[in-house]
């Protein structure tokens, strides 16, 4: 079903073998294109590990079943398990846009929306403030 990982954790354990070698760190670009691959490979080869060994462990349980019935639930239970797993592999898989890694200049009503939703995390804050910016200073106020 996932055969298309096989080839990304094999480019994964090359990756991070490269990563082991103290030369690559000697080239920095080189070394920091590794490291933002190997981070994007990482969350993939994990997942993927996930669905295989909860795929094996559910083919040994219906084999379980066959001779013992009390296996039934832990059946069930893998059904689910390997279910999610590949759900979240099939997510995790799915093309990333090229401008995610891109920094955003936000601009007009976008940057408004941006620094209203900011600015709720801090209503509280701003409450708890009793002395100000000038009185702190030394101001008197008029």
């Amino acid at each position: 079903m996932f055969e298309s990982c096989v080839d990304l954790v094999n480019e994964y354990t090359d990756v991070e073998q490269q990563l082991a070698n103290p030369d690559v760190h000697g080239d920095q670009a080189a070394a920091r294109q590794l490291g933002r691959r190997y981070a994007e490979l990482r969350p993939v080869v994990a997942a993927y590990r996930e669905w295989l060994t909860a795929s094996e462990d559910l083919t040994a349980a219906r084999e379980f079943v066959a001779e013992d019935p009390s296996f039934a639930d832990e059946v069930t239970s893998l059904e689910s398990r390997t279910e999610l797993a590949a759900e979240r592999l099939t997510t995790l898989l799915l093309p990333r846009d090229p401008m995610d890694d891109k920094d955003v200049i936000v601009g007009g009503a976008g940057a408004y929306l941006a620094f209203a939703d900011t600015s709720k995390d801090f209503d509280g804050v701003w409450d708890t403030v009793s002395v100000s910016s000038s009185q702190e200073a030394g101001m008197a106020h008029n």
